[in-house]
C-alpha cells in the first residue's frame, strides 16, 4: 500500500509569506540548485536536511530574500492550532506550544533568553550573501571612531 505524499510549507521570514510545496516541488527547486541530481529519489527527511542546509540559496517567490523555511506541513485538525515561525529565529512554534501560549510569537529557546534577560539571537551575524560569520572591524576616515559588520568571505 503506498504511503500518502507528505505536504510541506515554505515560510519567508522577511515578509511572512506562505505557501504550500509537495515533495516533487521542493526536489525540483534542489535540483534547480544543484542539490540533487535527475535520479535520485530521496525520502522527505532528507530532502528537508538538503533543504535546511540549503536555506539561503532558497529565495521567496514573492519578496526575492533568500532564507525560506520548508517544513513539514501541520495537520490542522490534530492539534487544532497551526505551527507558525519564531520571530526571532524562524523556527517554527511546533502546535503544542501554541496550544498552551497562543499569543507566543517566540520559540521555547528564545523565550528562554529573554527570560534570562538576553536579546534572543537574530541571526544578523552570518552575511546575507555567502552565509558565512560576518566580522566587526572599524570604519576608516577620521574622526569619531565608527565600527561596521563585514564579511571576510565575499568582503561583502
Amino acid at each position: 500500500m503506498p504511503s500518502q505524499p507528505i505536504r510541506l510549507r515554505s515560510h519567508c521570514p522577511h515578509c511572512d509569506h506562505c505557501e504550500s510545496l509537495s515533495e516533487f516541488d521542493l526536489q525540483s527547486r534542489l535540483r534547480k540548485l544543484g542539490m540533487l541530481k535527475r535520479e535520485d529519489q530521496r525520502d522527505t527527511a532528507y530532502l528537508l536536511q538538503l533543504a535546511q542546509a540549503s536555506r539561503e540559496r532558497l529565495f521567496c517567490p514573492a519578496c526575492g530574500s533568500g532564507g525560506l523555511t520548508i517544513e513539514p506541513e501541520v495537520d490542522d485538525d490534530e492539534w487544532g492550532t497551526p505551527a507558525k515561525p519564531c520571530s526571532a529565529c524562524g523556527a517554527m512554534i511546533p502546535a503544542e506550544r501554541l496550544e498552551l501560549f497562543p499569543e507566543s510569537d517566540l520559540c521555547a529557546a528564545c523565550q528562554q533568553q529573554v527570560d534570562r534577560g538576553q536579546a534572543p539571537d537574530q541571526h544578523d551575524d552570518f552575511c546575507p550573501r555567502c552565509g558565512s560569520r560576518m566580522s566587526v572591524r572599524q570604519r576608516r576616515g577620521g574622526g569619531i571612531a565608527g565600527y561596521e559588520m563585514i564579511c571576510p568571505a565575499c568582503r561583502r
